[in-house]
């Protein structure tokens, strides 16, 4: 059985300027880069980038899959809208690589979890999932259900708000 590791980060909050995707770039050639994603797969080797550190400096949302069964999830959301302080540390670590952690950098949350349960079908049962766009993709990547949670603007799409008089 040969290995398979998969890296899906996303951008909701506000694109990928250039010059970031250009840093992005020299972790790793290999990968597809865009305004709002970074996406690879390895079938030999690693990633050469620290998922933590990506998340709390380029994107919202990360997702990483291996075929040996561990699972990974980070979302980044704005201090103002995460859950009060008593109930993250009621419930989360703040120590990284837990099943379920938070830390907080700058004007941010990155809520982490992770499960290492092996399975023979996963790969299968993610096919399956709808909504996806593959095996372990996040899915689109342009806000629209994720505005309440990552602080987007709340004015929908072509709308302009008129200001008071």
């Amino acid at each position: 059985m040969s290995e398979y590791q998969y890296y899906d980060f996303r951008a909701i909050d506000r694109p990928l300027t250039s010059s970031q995707r250009a840093e992005l770039g020299k972790i790793s050639t290999r990968a597809e880069i865009s305004s709002t994603s970074f996406t690879n797969f390895y079938t030999f080797g690693d990633f050469k980038g620290n998922p933590v550190a990506l998340v709390e400096r380029y994107f919202d949302a990360f997702l990483y899959l291996a075929n040996w069964g561990t699972r990974e999830l980070m979302f980044r959301v704005p201090l103002a809208r995460a859950p009060a302080a008593r109930v993250l540390c009621s419930y989360l670590s703040n120590r990284v690589q837990t099943a379920a952690w938070f830390r907080v950098r700058r004007a941010h949350v990155v809520f982490g979890f992770l499960s290492d349960d092996e399975e023979e079908d996963w790969e299968e049962r993610w096919r399956r999932r709808a909504g996806f766009d593959g095996p372990g993709s996040i899915g689109p990547a342009d806000g629209r259900r994720a505005r309440p949670l990552f602080g987007v603007a709340a004015a929908r799409p072509g709308r302009r708000r008129r200001p008071r008089t």
